[in-house]
C-alpha cells in the first residue's frame, strides 16, 4: 500500500512539475491520476499500521487538525505537497473552505458530503465575513469517489463521515503563504471566521487571544466576574475574538443568564452583525453538545448528518429515503433518536408522550405539541 502511494506520488509530482508547479493545476492532475491507479484496490489498515511500525525516517508532515483532530500520517512529501491519509472514528467535520489545492478519495468507508455557497456581504476586519450560506447540494461518497479542492470560497463543503473508521486519501499543497487567500470556518446561518494556524499547517489562535482565553477560564469560577471579563472581551476585543470568546463561554452564560445580554452588548459594539450570533452560536454549540465518540451506528450517524444538515423535514425525509432504502423515514428518525438519547450521545429527554406526538407530526397528522421535546436538535423537525 506505501509503495503504491509513493509511485502515485512521484507520477503527480513528474506531471505537475512539468506544467510549473502552478497550483491550480495540481487538481485536476491529482484527480485524473487518482482515478487512473486507484489506491483505494490497494488499501490496507494493517499496511499502514505496520509502516508506522517500520519506518525509520518518516516524511514532512502537515497535519491541518493539530493534536486534538482524527489520526493524520504524511506518507509522502516535497516542498510542493504533501500525500496524507486521514482516519476518522468521528462522524463530524465543521463547514469550511481551504486555503490550499488538492484532491481527495475515499480509500475505505462512506461519507456524507454536503458542498455550500457564501454571498459575503461585508468583511469585518478581515478576519471575519458576513453573509449568507447556503446548502448547495449533499451526496453519498464511498470507496474510489474523488473530488477537486480548489481554494477559496468556490468550494466550501462538510463531511460527514459514516464508516468506522473512513479513511481519506488527500493531495495538497501546503497553505499559500505568500497568497492573501485565507480559510474560513462557517457557521450558520451567516458567518465565517478565519482559521488561525501557528505554523500554517496546524490549527492555532492568535496569542493575544490564548491570554484571555485562559483569564476567562479561570474567572468562570466567579458567578459575576466572569460574566463582566466576557462582557469586556465582547465590546472591547476584535471581531474574530469576540466571536470565539462568546462561542467558548456560551453555556457559562446561558446558564447563568446573561447570554442574551452579552448578545446585545457585542451588536452594539461590534457592529448588527454580531446579532447573528444568537443562531450561529446556537447550531455551534449544538454540534459540539454531541457525544460524537458515542455515535457508532451509521444509520445513527446518517441521521445526525442530516438533522445537522438541513433545516427542516422534507429533504431530510427525502434524503433518508435514498440513503437508507427499504426503511420508512420517520421510524428511522425516531429509532436512531432513540438509541442516541439512550447512549446519551445526544442531549435529548424522549419519553413515549413526546414520541407519539412528533411522530404524528412528521406524519402530517397534526398531534399535540404540548410536550414535543424543545431541544434544538429538534427544531428543523418542528418547523
Amino acid at each position: 500500500m506505501i509503495a503504491t502511494l509513493r509511485a502515485l506520488a512521484e507520477r503527480i509530482d513528474s506531471e505537475w512539475r512539468g506544467m510549473g508547479y502552478r497550483p491550480r493545476d495540481l487538481p485536476p492532475i491529482a484527480a485524473r491520476l487518482l482515478l487512473e491507479t486507484r489506491p483505494d484496490r490497494a488499501f490496507d489498515l494493517s499496511a499502514l499500521a505496520d509502516w508506522t511500525l517500520t519506518e525509520g525516517d518518516f516524511p514532512q508532515a502537515c497535519n491541518p487538525f493539530g493534536p486534538l483532530g482524527p489520526p493524520a500520517f504524511t506518507v509522502w512529501s516535497n516542498p510542493h505537497f504533501f500525500v496524507n491519509v486521514y482516519a476518522y472514528t468521528t462522524p463530524e467535520v465543521v463547514i469550511h473552505d481551504h486555503d490550499f489545492a488538492g484532491a481527495f478519495m475515499n480509500l475505505s468507508g462512506v461519507t456524507i458530503h454536503c458542498t455550500y455557497g457564501f454571498e459575503a456581504a461585508d468583511a469585518i476586519g478581515g478576519s471575519v465575513q458576513v453573509g449568507e450560506l447556503r446548502l448547495r447540494g449533499i451526496e453519498a461518497i464511498s470507496d474510489s469517489a474523488v473530488r477537486q479542492i480548489e481554494p477559496g470560497q468556490g468550494f466550501i463543503h462538510q463531511v460527514w463521515h459514516i464508516s468506522r473508521p473512513t479513511v481519506v486519501l488527500v493531495v495538497r499543497t501546503p497553505a499559500f503563504r505568500s497568497d492573501p487567500l485565507t480559510q474560513f470556518q462557517y457557521m450558520r446561518p451567516s458567518i465565517a471566521t478565519q482559521v488561525y494556524r501557528n505554523d500554517a499547517l496546524s490549527v492555532g489562535f492568535p496569542e493575544r487571544f490564548g491570554y484571555t482565553r485562559k483569564m476567562a477560564e479561570c474567572l468562570r469560577t466567579s458567578p459575576t466576574m466572569g460574566v463582566d471579563y466576557i462582557k469586556s472581551l465582547v465590546t472591547r476585543e476584535q471581531p474574530w475574538d469576540a466571536v470565539w470568546h462568546l462561542i467558548e463561554n456560551w453555556r457559562y452564560l446561558r446558564e447563568g443568564g446573561a447570554l442574551e445580554e452579552v448578545i446585545r452588548l457585542g451588536a452594539r459594539h461590534q457592529g448588527a452583525w454580531f446579532a447573528g450570533m444568537e443562531s450561529a452560536g446556537s447550531d455551534i454549540d449544538l454540534f459540539y453538545s454531541i457525544g460524537w465518540p458515542r455515535v457508532v451506528a451509521a444509520r445513527e450517524r446518517i441521521v445526525l448528518a442530516l438533522l445537522l444538515s438541513f433545516r427542516s423535514w422534507e429533504p431530510i425525509r427525502k434524503a433518508l429515503q435514498g440513503l437508507l432504502p427499504g426503511t420508512e423515514p420517520v421510524e428511522q428518525l425516531l429509532g436512531s433518536l432513540q438509541a442516541l438519547a439512550a447512549q446519551q450521545a445526544v442531549p435529548l429527554d424522549l419519553p413515549p408522550r413526546a414520541l407519539a406526538a412528533l411522530a404524528s407530526r412528521l406524519r402530517g397528522e397534526g398531534g399535540d405539541a404540548e410536550g414535543l421535546p424543545q431541544e434544538l436538535l429538534l427544531r428543523p423537525l418542528l418547523a
